[in-house]
């Protein structure tokens, strides 16, 4: 927008909005909600929303006991055990649940922790994608 024409529209706002100002139009509306500056401004009352408290969110409950995701052999049998009690639940297991389980299993075995519990935890992720 050029300079001229915003040199022709600000004075125009400025009218407007005093005029508005002084006949009470706004959130309150009426001569009570305020006047302009030069004949003592009146401060305008808030809205009734903003007393009214907000919820207060609901407290997390603290873990009983902390898990660690760690790579040990604890860890492999513990994924094992999730693996074998999802499988019982699962009317029909997918041919890489039993083969990433079979591998991380014989992983976990030799110690390769990681791998193993890489392929164990992807195989219980499947199984549970299944359920």
């Amino acid at each position: 927008m050029s300079t001229w024409r915003l040199g022709m529209i600000a004075p125009l706002l400025m009218a407007v909005h005093t005029q508005a100002w002084s006949q009470g139009f706004g959130p309150g509306g009426g001569p009570g909600y305020g006047a302009p500056p030069g004949r003592g401004f009146v401060q305008p009352s808030p809205p009734p929303w903003m007393f009214v408290p907000s919820p207060q969110p609901p407290a997390y409950q603290p873990m009983q006991t902390p898990r660690l995701l760690n790579d040990t052999p604890e860890y492999c049998e513990e994924l094992l055990d999730d693996i074998s009690s999802l499988r019982m639940r699962v009317a029909a297991v997918p041919p890489t649940v039993d083969t990433l389980a079979s591998e991380g299993a014989r992983l976990c075995q030799i110690g390769h922790y990681r791998p193993g519990i890489m392929r164990l935890r992807t195989a219980l992720m499947l199984l549970r994608h299944e359920r």
